[in-house]
């Protein structure tokens, strides 16, 4: 209880009801099981639950705790017998080990970087086919009066030819699977000092014959029961789950921040691109800015163009008019004199 709980315990005032507000509150504390420590006090202080796990204390604000992965809670103290000097003092307690199994979820792990690899190769796949694609130069983006004579259905078929080419050969795009491709490439140390990369968990590409176009950057796992290419082999990655977990999640963890890492400073701020941006989206804002305002000049170019010559022209007819009014009235002239 609070320190207002407190307060109301140790008041000595009777309110009238014969009984001091300690007794009063006490009655209510011993009805709800709640003993103090010794008379005149009006809360027991709690502390922090311990626990000694493999010969190393814990001490929480709670009675949880997360250690190395595993989440312990402490139900209750554990049964002791004390320890006494020669007066009879407890100077001390020998607790009672309490053994904790734990298991493996091998699985579990197992699945998670299946399913990690598996929407890595859709990426690496998608990448792969778009930088691949073979320029389209017969298509060029349609007109307004053009797509008026077509039908949706023809006009979403032609766009999308266009869409298709328009990474093909981009180096920004080549930058990009270039990372993805290093990073997963890579041996990485883990805590224990050993290094290992992807093939020491008996994952890796297929063949460049074996695998298909645009698929040739994709992994594959060693004894994965859903992959026809690979599941006839042993399977690497179920063995070191089970035998070595620590080292098999630290690599992973490694390699994930390290492709991380790469694209954060691949999508880096700079005077051309913006932040968390993997192209030059401020230089070519720039270039359309540009692109646009020489457009503009041109168009009042043409503009300017054709005002002038429709002076000149105007001017012309006018010239025309006069001539043409001047020999009427020689020919009216030439007229009456005959």
């Amino acid at each position: 209880y609070g320190t207002a709980e407190g307060d109301r315990v140790n008041d000595t005032e009777t309110n009238g009801s014969g009984l001091t507000t300690y007794e009063r509150s006490r009655a209510v504390l011993d009805a709800l099981g709640i003993t103090a420590e010794k008379a005149g006090s009006g809360f027991i202080k709690g502390q922090n639950a311990k626990i000694e796990l493999n010969n190393v204390e814990y001490e929480s604000s709670t009675n949880m705790f997360q250690i190395n992965g595993l989440n312990i809670t402490a139900t209750k103290e554990s049964d002791y017998t004390p320890v006494k000097d020669d007066e009879g003092n407890e100077i001390g307690r020998n607790y009672t080990t309490t053994n904790i199994s734990t298991t493996t979820d091998v699985d579990g792990a197992y699945n998670m970087i299946k399913d990690f690899l598996k929407k890595y190769n859709e990426i690496i796949n998608e990448m792969d086919k778009l930088y691949n694609e073979k320029p389209n130069k017969t298509y060029e983006p349609l007109t307004s009066e053009e797509k008026d004579a077509m039908s949706d259905e023809e006009v979403e078929e032609w766009e999308k030819k266009i869409k298709d080419s328009l990474l093909s050969r981009d180096d920004n795009l080549r930058t990009l699977i270039n990372t993805f491709k290093e990073g997963m490439a890579a041996a990485y140390k883990t805590s224990s000092g050993k290094t290992y990369s992807l093939a020491s968990f008996g994952i890796n590409t297929l063949s460049y014959f074996e695998a298909a176009d645009n698929e040739k950057g994709a992994y594959h796992i060693d004894g994965d029961s859903d992959d026809e290419k690979t599941k006839g082999n042993d399977d690497k990655l179920r063995a070191m789950l089970t035998n070595n977990l620590d080292d098999t999640m630290d690599f992973f963890n490694n390699l994930a921040k390290n492709i991380y890492g790469k694209l954060g400073d691949m999508m880096a701020r700079s005077d051309y691109r913006s932040f968390k941006s993997l192209y030059d989206d401020k230089a070519l804002k720039k270039e359309y800015e540009d692109l646009e305002k020489d457009l503009k000049d041109e168009e009042q170019y043409l503009s300017d163009y054709e005002d002038k010559w429709y002076d000149k022209f105007a001017a012309m007819e006018k010239a025309m008019e006069k001539v043409n009014s001047k020999q009427n009235a020689l020919a009216g002239l030439f007229g009456t004199g005959r």
